[in-house]
């Protein structure tokens, strides 16, 4: 299994620094513009819920720890 994938890697290396420039597997700039910004949409998309559970967690935590304040008093 490892030497698989070891061997698949170098043949992908070796494909990324072919030094061919009429190589047919190469991508146009558009394809690595629309790749880039997908993964920064991505990114965004799961970075903002994340935050949002992260906040309701800690509101929920603080409204909690308020609402044992209170009734003690």
């Amino acid at each position: 299994m490892i030497n698989q994938t070891i061997s698949k890697h170098q043949i992908y290396i070796k494909q990324m620094t072919s030094t061919n420039p009429k190589s047919t597997n190469l991508i146009n700039r558009e394809d690595v513009n629309e790749m880039i910004e997908n993964a920064i949409r991505r990114h965004n998309r799961r970075s903002t819920i994340i935050s949002a559970i992260l906040g309701w967690i800690l509101i929920g935590g603080y409204s909690f720890g308020l609402f044992h304040v209170v009734q003690n008093i």
